[in-house]
Protein backbone atom coordinates (compact mmCIF):
# COMPACT_ATOMS: atom_id res chain seq x y z
CA UNK A 1 0.00 0.00 0.00
CA UNK A 2 1.50 3.73 -0.75
CA UNK A 3 -0.05 6.19 1.28
CA UNK A 4 0.58 9.56 -0.30
CA UNK A 5 1.12 12.48 2.19
CA UNK A 6 -0.39 16.08 1.30
CA UNK A 7 3.34 17.35 0.80
CA UNK A 8 3.94 14.68 -1.90
CA UNK A 9 5.74 12.38 0.04
CA UNK A 10 4.68 9.02 -0.12
CA UNK A 11 5.04 6.40 2.83
CA UNK A 12 5.21 2.38 1.80
CA UNK A 13 3.21 -0.07 3.89
CA UNK A 14 3.16 -3.62 3.63
CA UNK A 15 1.61 -6.46 5.39
CA UNK A 16 0.83 -10.78 4.57
CA UNK A 17 -2.34 -12.00 4.38
CA UNK A 18 -3.91 -15.06 3.41
CA UNK A 19 -7.13 -14.95 0.95
CA UNK A 20 -8.61 -17.67 2.37
CA UNK A 21 -9.88 -16.35 5.70
CA UNK A 22 -7.43 -17.17 8.12
CA UNK A 23 -6.06 -14.85 10.47
CA UNK A 24 -2.71 -13.46 10.31
CA UNK A 25 -0.98 -11.29 12.80
CA UNK A 26 1.29 -8.82 11.08
CA UNK A 27 3.77 -5.83 12.41
CA UNK A 28 2.69 -2.53 10.77
CA UNK A 29 4.86 0.67 11.82
CA UNK A 30 5.70 -1.24 15.53
CA UNK A 31 2.55 -1.82 16.30
CA UNK A 32 0.87 -5.76 15.91
CA UNK A 33 -2.01 -5.82 13.39
CA UNK A 34 -4.66 -8.34 12.46
CA UNK A 35 -6.17 -9.10 9.68
CA UNK A 36 -8.39 -11.45 7.82
CA UNK A 37 -8.70 -11.82 3.94
CA UNK A 38 -11.09 -13.18 1.76
CA UNK A 39 -12.89 -13.45 -1.33
CA UNK A 40 -16.67 -12.14 -1.78
CA UNK A 41 -17.52 -12.32 -5.51
CA UNK A 42 -15.27 -10.49 -7.56
CA UNK A 43 -14.14 -7.92 -4.17
CA UNK A 44 -11.78 -9.19 -1.93
CA UNK A 45 -12.85 -7.64 1.26
CA UNK A 46 -10.32 -7.25 4.05
CA UNK A 47 -10.78 -6.69 8.13
CA UNK A 48 -8.22 -5.52 9.77
CA UNK A 49 -7.91 -4.99 13.98
CA UNK A 50 -5.27 -2.82 15.47
CA UNK A 51 -5.08 -1.50 18.80
CA UNK A 52 -4.46 2.50 17.85
CA UNK A 53 -5.47 5.91 19.73
CA UNK A 54 -8.58 7.10 19.19
CA UNK A 55 -10.52 7.32 15.11
CA UNK A 56 -13.44 8.93 14.68
CA UNK A 57 -15.08 7.85 11.35
CA UNK A 58 -17.64 9.89 9.73
CA UNK A 59 -19.76 8.97 6.24
CA UNK A 60 -19.75 13.27 4.09
CA UNK A 61 -23.51 14.14 3.64
CA UNK A 62 -23.62 12.51 -0.22
CA UNK A 63 -22.22 9.19 0.86
CA UNK A 64 -19.21 9.52 -1.66
CA UNK A 65 -16.30 9.71 1.51
CA UNK A 66 -15.53 7.97 4.12
CA UNK A 67 -13.46 10.61 6.67
CA UNK A 68 -11.67 9.09 9.62
CA UNK A 69 -10.13 11.33 11.83
CA UNK A 70 -7.17 10.67 14.95
CA UNK A 71 -7.82 12.37 17.83
CA UNK A 72 -5.67 11.90 21.37
CA UNK A 73 -2.71 10.15 19.90
CA UNK A 74 0.46 10.45 18.24
CA UNK A 75 -1.22 11.13 15.05
CA UNK A 76 -3.78 13.59 16.27
CA UNK A 77 -5.38 15.72 13.75
CA UNK A 78 -4.40 13.40 11.07
CA UNK A 79 -7.32 13.19 8.34
CA UNK A 80 -7.78 10.30 6.18
CA UNK A 81 -10.35 10.90 3.20
CA UNK A 82 -11.52 7.44 1.48
CA UNK A 83 -13.63 7.88 -1.49
CA UNK A 84 -15.95 6.31 -2.94
CA UNK A 85 -16.10 5.57 -6.58
CA UNK A 86 -18.13 3.02 -9.28
CA UNK A 87 -21.29 1.38 -9.10
CA UNK A 88 -21.70 1.44 -5.46
CA UNK A 89 -22.06 5.12 -5.32
CA UNK A 90 -25.60 5.68 -5.65
CA UNK A 91 -26.80 2.90 -3.23
CA UNK A 92 -24.59 4.86 -0.36
CA UNK A 93 -25.61 8.18 -1.76
CA UNK A 94 -29.06 6.97 -1.21
CA UNK A 95 -28.77 5.37 2.25
CA UNK A 96 -27.14 8.13 3.77
CA UNK A 97 -29.62 10.47 2.24
CA UNK A 98 -32.57 8.22 3.59
CA UNK A 99 -30.36 8.44 7.59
Amino acid sequence: MIITKPDGTEDHLSFRSLTSGEEVVNSVSGAEMRNRCRWAGRELLIESFMKVGERYWALSSDGRELIMEHRGDDLAGQITFLERTGREHADVAAAAENG
